[in-house]
């Protein structure tokens, strides 16, 4: 998966991950940014509404909310 950053018509931020044949899997404008997908299949993800993160899961879902400062990419199933 890739992450693509676009702006709509009123210059806001839109954060879309397409997958390797091109289907959107995430398209919206609630994040600043998204972090590649770790091989657990998740990806760190900075709010725009707190700047604060979180984690999504492989298919767009919030399994950690945006609640912290700073997270790490896991290792050994630990973050």
């Amino acid at each position: 998966a890739a992450a693509v950053t676009t702006l709509d018509s009123t210059n806001r931020k839109i954060v879309t991950v397409i997958d390797t044949s091109g289907n959107i899997i995430i398209s919206s404008g609630n994040y600043e940014q998204i972090m590649r997908f770790d091989e657990y299949g998740y990806a760190i993800f900075k709010s725009n509404k707190n700047s604060l993160h979180g984690l999504l899961d492989h298919e767009g879902k919030v399994v950690v909310p945006a609640r912290y400062h700073h997270i790490k990419s896991f290792v050994n199933g630990y973050a």
